[in-house]
C-alpha cells in the first residue's frame, strides 16, 4: 500500500454559516495534485467530510 499523499499547500479557503459550518478547501498536495474537499463542522463540534473533488492542475 503507497504512503498517503503529503499536503503541501492550503491554497484557497473559505467558509459558510449553515447548521453549523461548511468549510471549503482548495489543497495542493506535494505530488502536484490539486484537491477541492468540503468539511462540514456541526453545531456539536464533530466535522464529517461532505465532498471531494479533484481539480485540473495549474498551468505552470
Amino acid at each position: 500500500m503507497p504512503p498517503p499523499p503529503t499536503l503541501a499547500q492550503v491554497e484557497q479557503a473559505r467558509q459558510q454559516v449553515v447548521a453549523g459550518t461548511n468549510v471549503t478547501l482548495v489543497l495542493r498536495l506535494a505530488d502536484g495534485r490539486r484537491w477541492q474537499v468540503v468539511v462540514w463542522r456541526k453545531l456539536d463540534g464533530t466535522r464529517e467530510m461532505t465532498s471531494a473533488a479533484p481539480l485540473p492542475a495549474l498551468r505552470p
